[in-house]
């Protein structure tokens, strides 16, 4: 959703493709985002719920040594 709002503005970001200039849209399109995200399908959402547990779990399998190594 944030995408297709975000191409109703111009903005001085570098790649930032618009398909028309609504003035004051930022603003606008900001509030409709943070109310859109308390409005939430599944309830809640945590960091760990968001990828999946499988894939959770690949990541977590995948950096486990390197992290070792950090620590």
């Amino acid at each position: 959703m944030a995408r297709l709002l975000n191409l109703l503005t111009r903005r001085t970001v570098l790649d930032k493709h618009y398909l028309v200039h609504i003035p004051y849209w930022y603003s606008a399109r900001r509030w409709i985002l943070e109310i859109l995200n308390r409005l939430s399908v599944h309830g809640a959402s945590s960091p760990d719920r968001l990828p999946g547990p499988d894939n959770m779990y690949y990541v977590f399998a995948r950096c486990a040594e390197s992290d070792v190594k950090l620590t």
